[in-house]
This record gives C-alpha cells, sequence and structure tokens, in this order.
C-alpha cells in the first residue's frame, strides 16, 4: 500500500491551546468535531494522520501571535464556540514564546503513544536513515519568529540553541507569518480583522536581523541546517532573499 506524505500539518496545535495546565490538555489523537465552526475541527490529528496512511509529516510548531489573543474574536468569542481555552489564551499573551514552542512539543511527544502501554505508533524522526514504514514519521519545524521572541537571550542566541538542540532537530523555519514582526515585512493575510493594524504589513523587505537569522539558519558551522520557509514574506522581503 502506498503511503502519504504532508508537508506541513498541524496535530499539537489545538491540543495545546486546550487547557492551560499539562494535565488539562488534550492528547494528539483526539480528533475534534464541531458542525458550528467547521475551523475548529480536527485536520490532522494523528489519529487522522493513522486513518489516512500518513508515513511522514512535517509538524512546524506555532506559537500563536499575541496580536491573535488580544482580537476580541480570539479572546472572547472563540472560547464559547471552541475548545479554545480562555485562560491558556490569556498565557500566550503574556508568555514566553520559547516556553509555548517547547510546550506544543511535549504535547506532540506525549501523545505518540495512544497509551501508557501502548507501542508508539508516532516517532521524531531526525535523520531519514530511522524512517519506519510502520509509524507516523514526525519532522519537526517552526512556523514564525514569534517562537523565539522572548526570554532572556536574543532571537539569535535562541535560534542557535535550538539549531544545536541535544534532541530535537528542525527542517524549516517560516521567518514571517501573519503579524508584525522584528525580521521583516509579511503579506497581507487577516483581512478579516478590523479595528487593528497590527496584522496590516509595515516595513519594506527583510531587517537586519531578519537577514542575520536567514544567514545563521543555514550555517553549518553553527549547528544544524533549518532551511527558510518564505511563505507569508511580502513580495520585497522575498526579492531580499
Amino acid at each position: 500500500m502506498n503511503f502519504y506524505f504532508d508537508l506541513h500539518c498541524h496535530p499539537g496545535t489545538k491540543p495545546y491551546l486546550s487547557g492551560l495546565h499539562l494535565e488539562d490538555k488534550d492528547d494528539c489523537w483526539k480528533v475534534y468535531e464541531n458542525p458550528l465552526v467547521k475551523i475548529t475541527c480536527s485536520q490532522s490529528a494523528y489519529t487522522q494522520l493513522d486513518n489516512g496512511n500518513v508515513k511522514l509529516a512535517v509538524v512546524p510548531i506555532y506559537v500563536m501571535e499575541k496580536e491573535f489573543t488580544q482580537t476580541f474574536l480570539i479572546e472572547h468569542i472563540a472560547p464559547t464556540l471552541t475548545l479554545l481555552d480562555a485562560k491558556m489564551l490569556g498565557e500566550v499573551q503574556i508568555g514566553d514564546g520559547l516556553d509555548h514552542l517547547f510546550g506544543e512539543i511535549q504535547i506532540l511527544e506525549n501523545s505518540l503513544s495512544q497509551n501508557a502501554d501502548d507501542t508508539p505508533k508516532a516517532q521524531f524522526l531526525t535523520t531519514m536513515d530511522k524512517f519506519d514504514s510502520g509509524k507516523i514519521n514526525i519532522v519537526l519545524a517552526i512556523e514564525g519568529a514569534q517562537g523565539f521572541v522572548n526570554g532572556p537571550n536574543s532571537m539569535v542566541e535562541n535560534l542557535t540553541m535550538l539549531k544545536n538542540h541535544p534532541k530535537y532537530r528542525f527542517l524549516y523555519l517560516t521567518l514571517i507569518h501573519a503579524t508584525r514582526n522584528y525580521c521583516g515585512t509579511h503579506a497581507y493575510a487577516i483581512k478579516m480583522l478590523k479595528g487593528t493594524n497590527k496584522f496590516k504589513p509595515g516595513g519594506e523587505g527583510l531587517t537586519d536581523l531578519g537577514k542575520e537569522l536567514i544567514d545563521l539558519a543555514y550555517d553549518e558551522e553553527k549547528g544544524k541546517r533549518i532551511l527558510i520557509d518564505i511563505k507569508h514574506m511580502s513580495l520585497v522581503s522575498r526579492l531580499d532573499f
């Protein structure tokens, strides 16, 4: 039987936002169904990947931008209609990006088995020679530099740490996402959210920090190479790249 490959899916994002504390969060096998708000339904839960015979999946870790959590729709409406936990959304507003990045990784990792007694049906993949066609092989990535913009160290120091992490390996970094960040100009993506300029592109092209992070990501003398995903970059940022 043929198997499938998914370059970009998020089995951990909804479970991570489903509760404030680890013991309150759902695992990544749970399939969410909501007839009222279709976008909140599961689209890549481990169960769905398994049923669809997906054996290789790139899973970008997405730390929700604070600007999303501060919109009326997400902050007040979403918790009443969806699985999103209001206290968890509040924690995203004030929390450390790296804490949330590794928090979602922990949810993904804790869910590799369907229960504590099972042999893992999924595994994190760091080299292709460990690919196992009998499991869901997960390759980690990072969606948005906001995932390491906070913390006591600079973004350069944090990216260096991620490149040299002893346990996890990241295939690519989506440098810019849907809100303004320190790296460059993004493409206009969220026009439905009114009353704020935070989602509108600002600046022109890549910043000096953005260029430094790109060079660092590819520099194999400073750790494992991380590719740069240009999705969400503005045209000028792409030309700069």
